[in-house]
């Protein structure tokens, strides 16, 4: 069925209101309903041929269709806690029930007389009971609906099963006691039935029996809150009336038309709210389906993309540590290889130096020869300080703590910046991975301080706290805002995170203007310590 109207969280038939599309149809099936009524109503007293299986079909559907929108409409009281909710399903509980004590009292059905004692105005009474009982529960639906405010009435903290079970209960009672009273008490009652033919007791009964739907229909008129469930419950009381009208007003007796026609009708009243029922409850499986398909979608997304993360960290991971392998090894070969040819050559010119004579050129290349060696003593510096760069030898010879104190020293001799170092980190022994980055993260957060800051002083600390390594560089800088400092510093900071990723650490940066710089790392001992990690 559809509905012009955005549903948002109104997703139960009795909360969901009516659509255009739903009022028209409804409108539609009242005014057939009606139409066929005026049509069939003056023929309703032509008799007709009896079929014998028209009884039993015709409850059996009925006693189904009641028991199924019992169930359906306790569903939704477990999800709403509506009092409402409960009456009503109470209610087609209830006429599901008398629907089972008209059949096993009905003449020549299972017994010529009826079953459970019945008499002959037995079944006739227990229509009456069923007739008169399902629009009270409807007003009690409209009832128990409204608070004084104009909103649905919750239970208040009770078990829905205990409440729909003591329902039940009651309602089976209810049923028990009005068919006992139909047949064990059936000489309290006066006769509606003489020779297959009404009584005039049977017209004033019938009369107060039908005018109970009409009220029930204004009252959901009046009161109801235009939601679906209560404009088919108008349907259905339209349909009731019509029922009663020609199976017990209007004609003359048992298996005339009225009869047939009136009892059809009832078999249509209990089906509208069932088959609307079925359609919201088919809506909203599917509902249920395409949310949970959008759900697995994300999810195999969200799986896809962690995958993609790890595969990148561990890449990343493999990039750096060839990268390191092989800046140490660049860095080997600077120092050993080219630093020992130099010093050789160094060597070979001092030598060359002194086996020159007084000749009258000998001073002038003795100057040229101590210009050289001045120019391979800064070039060897320089090739020092490049292989210390690429890889400081004393991090692999002697360890972080020492590579620390160098870097440190030669940060504050190039820079003209003074470096104020504390290192407590007791007997935490690092490993090779671990000691690397932790050099790199205070290496690449001093080159960015001697870039951007313009600082005097820049505090380092390597300490152990707790369970953790803190990491922190600050210095007294100008300082810059977040964003810029991100564009300034992008690689360096990225550098960085991933490092701390890398050993399941957090990294924080506070920064602003004319505040300075600060990075601040948190590693996990057990991601460092060698001993632990064994």
């Amino acid at each position: 069925m559809g509905r012009d109207r955005d549903d948002g969280n109104q997703m139960f038939l009795s909360t969901l209101p009516a659509g255009r599309s739903e009022r028209r149809l409804a409108l539609t099936v009242i005014l057939v309903s009606c139409g066929l009524f005026a049509v069939l109503a003056p023929f309703a007293q032509r008799p007709l041929p009896v079929v014998g299986a028209f009884i039993p079909i015709y409850e059996s559907a009925l006693v189904m269709n009641d028991l199924i929108t019992a169930m359906l409409l306790f569903g939704q009281f477990n999800s709403l806690r509506s009092r409402a909710l409960l009456a009503l399903g109470s209610g087609y509980l209830f006429t599901a029930g008398m629907t089972i004590a008209h059949g096993l009292t009905f003449p020549g059905l299972f017994a010529p007389a009826g079953l459970l004692g019945a008499g002959p105005q037995s079944t006739a009474w227990i229509y009456m009971f069923w007739h008169a009982g399902f629009p009270c529960f409807v007003t009690a639906y409209v009832l128990l609906g409204k608070t004084a405010h104009g909103e649905r009435r919750a239970m208040p903290g009770r078990s829905a099963r205990a409440s729909i079970a003591g329902c039940v209960l009651a309602v089976t009672a209810l049923v028990c006691v009005l068919t006992a009273f139909a047949t064990v008490g059936k000489a309290l009652l006066p006769d509606l039935l003489v020779s297959g033919h009404f009584t005039s007791a049977y017209r004033w009964v019938i009369g107060a029996v039908w005018l109970a739907s009409p009220l029930a229909l204004a009252m959901l008129w009046r009161h109801g809150k235009r939601t679906a469930l209560d404009m088919w419950l108008m349907v259905v009381m339209v349909a009731w009336m019509i029922d009663i009208a020609l199976a017990a007003m209007l004609n003359h007796g048992r298996f005339d038309l009225g009869f047939y026609a009136g009892r059809i009708y009832g078999l249509l009243a209990a089906s509208f709210v069932l088959i609307v029922l079925l359609v919201e409850s088919g809506t909203l499986y599917a509902r249920l389906v395409a949310l949970t398909r959008r759900d697995m979608r994300r999810d195999m997304r969200e799986r896809m993309r962690v995958k993609e993360l790890e595969h990148l960290g561990h890449l990343s991971a493999g990039i750096q540590a060839a990268r390191e392998e092989e800046q140490k090894r660049i860095a080997r070969e600077l120092h050993d290889d080219l630093g020992q040819r130099l010093t050789a050559l160094k060597i070979d010119l001092t030598m060359l130096e002194s086996d020159l004579d007084d000749r009258v050129m000998a001073p002038v290349l003795r100057g040229r020869a101590r210009s050289m060696m001045t120019l391979i003593d800064e070039t060897v510096r320089s090739v020092r300080h490049i292989a210390a760069g690429l890889r400081p030898t004393v991090l692999d010879d002697l360890g972080l703590v020492p590579a620390l104190e160098w870097l440190a020293g030669d940060f504050e001799s190039r820079n003209g910046i003074v470096v104020d170092l504390l290192i407590d980190i007791d007997d935490l022994n690092f490993d090779s991975a671990a000691a690397t980055a932790v050099y790199r993260i205070v290496q690449e957060a001093l080159t960015n301080i001697a870039k951007h800051s313009e600082a005097t002083e820049v505090q380092v600390e390597v300490v152990l706290d707790g369970d953790a390594c803190r990491v922190g560089v600050a210095d007294n800088g100008r300082g810059t805002a977040v964003s810029a400092m991100h564009k300034e510093q992008s690689f360096g900071l990225l550098g960085i995170r991933e490092r701390v990723r890398q050993l399941n650490g957090a990294v924080s940066v506070d920064t602003a203007p004319g505040e300075g710089f600060r990075l601040s790392v948190s590693l996990p001992v057990s991601a460092l310590n060698r001993e632990e990690a064994t």
